[in-house]
């Protein structure tokens, strides 16, 4: 009997096929795509791409969803195809920024900031837990929230005018964020702690420029996400295009080692996975190329890569940059044991969407 085991144990082993560096960095590629269907849009190439390895993950936008049945019959398409649990992701966090709501036969959800001022956490997690229940009926398994950014401007663009943030007061935004994140995991829905390192002081929008924090930064604006590294609530941590002279003279937050592998990393102990905001984003493509993205953000320390295909969309997106990197592996420009980390980490956070709801 042990003999048959120990056969058949190696049999396995051996003869499973090797993951390619190409599909290591295809597992790193979070892509969003024009379609609502199997047969329109760029739905068809997209699938080719999970198919084909070249795709880990997927990020809906309001484009892609209709309705509720429609949204489900998408994601089990897409998911169906891929070899491996594929990442299907959304922005939901309530408020202005919910890409399931009533305009699409979905509910919607407070803003953080009302969230906060009128409901009890008890309140906030029976809020969150609907949010992610309808999530998980229609297949999504990733949620890009929530926002744990102080909301120390509440004129700020992005944030505080968009009441996106629950506080100005961490204790707060950390109560909440405890409530949202525990609600999702309830239905195995992953989440994410967003902007690293730091958003809510913003004088302007990362998404038309660059975003210089500067002067508006401080330290204190890191405790939420190391509470609730510390409290093991960290499915993932998302960085902003945020710059800030004090913490890298040259880079904004996406592309710099020192945020994410000085502070990040070694400062808060964070060793899991490390999501890039939308890497089209102007804050970014004003200034560097594709290529000068794609490259920086990897070295950095980012392990999935966020490419919305809403600024500047293109089909082909995924194959331009697993060829970015693998010429930036074969010329030592990239250190393969980055991709390999990378994969790993994605891998093991891929295990926790494999079991079914509560």
């Amino acid at each position: 009997m042990i003999r048959l085991l120990l056969l058949l144990f190696f049999t396995i082993t051996f003869n499973a096929p090797a993951v390619t560096l190409e599909e290591k960095i295809g597992e790193m590629i979070m892509i969003g795509f024009k379609g609502t269907a199997e047969n329109n849009g760029w739905t068809k190439t997209v699938a080719e791409q999970v198919k084909e390895g070249r795709v880990g993950g997927i990020l809906l936008l309001k484009r892609n969803i209709t309705f509720p049945s429609q949204t489900k019959q998408l994601t089990s398409y897409l998911q169906n195809i891929s070899t491996e649990p594929l990442f299907i992701a959304v922005d939901q966090e309530g408020g202005n920024v919910q890409r399931l709501n009533k305009t699409n036969g979905f509910t919607d959800y407070k803003t953080a900031e009302e969230t906060a001022d009128i409901l009890t956490i008890n309140k906030a997690l029976k809020q969150y837990e609907k949010m992610a229940s309808q999530l998980k009926k229609t297949g999504i398994n990733f949620n890009l929230a929530p926002v744990v950014d102080l909301n120390i401007n509440k004129k700020s663009p992005a944030i505080g005018a968009l009441e996106r943030s629950f506080s100005e007061d961490p204790d707060t935004v950390i109560k909440y964020a405890e409530a949202f994140i525990s609600a999702h995991r309830k239905f195995n829905i992953l989440t994410t702690l967003k902007h690293f390192p730091g958003h809510g002081s913003a004088l302007s929008d990362s998404h038309k420029g660059v975003t210089d924090i500067t002067k508006t930064w401080s330290e204190y604006e890191l405790k939420p996400f190391k509470s609730l590294i510390n409290k093991n609530l960290a499915d993932s941590v998302m960085v902003g295009h945020l710059f800030n002279r004090y913490l890298d003279k040259r880079y904004p937050a996406t592309l710099s080692h020192k945020v994410i592998g000085n502070i990040l990393r070694k400062q808060l102990g964070f060793a899991g996975v490390v999501i890039s905001d939308d890497l089209q984003m102007e804050a970014l493509s004003k200034y560097y190329s594709m290529k000068e993205i794609v490259i920086k953000s990897v070295k950095a320390g980012c392990d999935i890569l966020i490419f919305a295909n809403y600024f500047n969309p293109d089909k082909h997106l995924p194959k331009k940059v697993i060829s970015i990197l693998k010429q930036a592996v074969k010329n030592n420009v990239v250190d393969k044991q980055n991709i390999e980390n990378s994969y790993r980490k994605i891998m093991k956070l891929k295990e926790k969407i494999k079991s079914p709801a509560l």
